[in-house]
């Protein structure tokens, strides 16, 4: 969905990444949170909520970090094969061009018998250890290796695996491998552990859809899967919060502990949003059997550790009118959701749960536009042109970047 690229910016971007193959131990970035040095480093600061609740990214959807947003499905053609990259992005200098991050996820994957590319990849910070790295990133990545039998394309292999990546030594090191015919999904961080969905990449009738539920701790320990007594295709990970897991299926919310023991039932919903420490907000639907694309939203509440106590709605489908999912939040308290109007233009809003501020943030010029992340102060939106406009949420500023074009 979000195929089409500027060549001009394409262009720009491609040879400024291949420049940085070139020289990736010596070129630094421009921007204020990079290294002045020279050593093509950059850092941030280590938010204030270390260990709480944060959701990753990168081939679903873009990650952001401080000023820099990431992508991990991006890749370039040589005559040697495909060459695998993450790449991150300034977002405050528009002009500056999608970097590598030198992070080689493929290397010794190929085999006489096999080629080896990444068929998908999630990457978060991790923030304790970022804070002792000084501020440069230690980043946790899921990843899943597709190979390919190079005498047969139809005979393939996936595997599953987490590393940490710490881009000062750029040493990769594996915290969990052997994760066989399965792709990976969703990736979230609570409290020092690595929380992220995986689907059966092999069926009887090919790739699906199927998702379960892991979890390991961020230094490798602790690795488990969520077992219940029906099939756990399609339970999703919605939120965490208060040592508690939330999860959605077919229009029912559940809850489990953070070892994923006590799972159970709480009541009729779509996906829960957030928690402002009183309430438990999440999204329902006019027809929880329909898809997200077929029916409308409303934002409702109720009380926290109290499943039987009165549904409220906060913002109803009267306001929420938009069809695709209705609303976002990524567990910074908000929940954004857009709408179209009668213009033709699509108008984006947030509703802070904690104050019950409601405001809009931005105007696109047509329906095209959706949201695909957002961060404490900015709201990562993008179009089907595929550029990304990262407006801020305070006053509405906003810069835009062309997605990384693969070659």
């Amino acid at each position: 969905m979000w195929k089409i690229k500027r060549i001009v910016c394409f262009l720009l971007a491609l040879v400024t990444a291949a420049l940085m193959l070139a020289a990736c131990d010596t070129q630094s970035v421009g921007g204020d949170g990079t290294d002045s040095g020279g050593d093509g480093l950059i850092y941030g600061s280590a938010p204030g909520n270390i260990g709480e609740f944060a959701q990753g990214g990168g081939y679903t959807n873009p990650y952001v970090w401080g000023d820099f947003v990431f992508q991990t499905d991006a890749y370039e053609h040589n005559k040697d094969g495909y060459i695998d990259h993450i790449v991150f992005h300034d977002m405050d200098d528009p002009s500056g061009g999608w970097l590598p991050l030198c992070c080689d996820l493929t290397r010794g994957e190929s085999s006489d018998k096999f080629d080896a590319d990444i068929a998908s990849a999630e990457l978060i910070i991790d923030d304790e250890a970022t804070a002792k790295n000084g501020g440069v990133p230690v980043f946790i990545i899921a990843y899943t290796v597709e190979r390919t039998e190079k005498d047969n394309v139809h005979n393939r292999e996936y595997e599953t695996k987490i590393a940490s990546f710490d881009m000062k030594s750029r040493k990769l090191t594996i915290l969990k491998e052997g994760l066989n015919d399965i792709r990976i999904g969703y990736i979230f961080t609570y409290r020092n552990t690595l929380y992220f969905e995986t689907g059966h990449a092999k069926t009887a009738s090919g790739e699906n859809r199927v998702y379960i539920i892991n979890k390991i701790n961020l230094d490798g320990s602790g690795y488990a899967v969520l077992e219940i007594e029906e099939e756990t295709g399609w339970f999703q990970l919605d939120y965490i919060a208060d040592d508690v897991i939330y999860y959605s299926r077919g229009g029912k919310i559940y809850s489990s502990a953070l070892d994923f023991s006590g799972f159970t039932y709480l009541f009729d919903g779509y996906s829960v949003c957030c928690s402002d420490g009183e309430y438990l907000y999440y999204q329902t639907a006019e027809d929880l059997t329909m898809t997200d694309y077929d029916t409308a939203f409303s934002l409702c509440r109720r009380k926290l550790g109290d499943p039987l106590s009165e549904e409220e709605t906060v913002l109803s489908s009267d306001v929420v009118t938009a069809r695709y999912g209705g609303g976002y939040s990524f567990g910074d308290g908000y929940f954004y959701y857009d709408n179209d109007m009668s213009d033709g233009t699509t108008v984006f809003y947030s509703y802070d749960c904690r104050t019950g501020e409601h405001k809009k943030i931005f105007t696109a010029e047509n329906s095209h536009y959706w949201i695909v992340s957002a961060t404490d102060d900015r709201v990562i939106i993008q179009d089907w042109d595929g550029v990304y406009h990262f407006v801020k949420k305070d006053t509405g500023e906003y810069t835009t970047i062309v997605r990384w074009h693969n070659a």
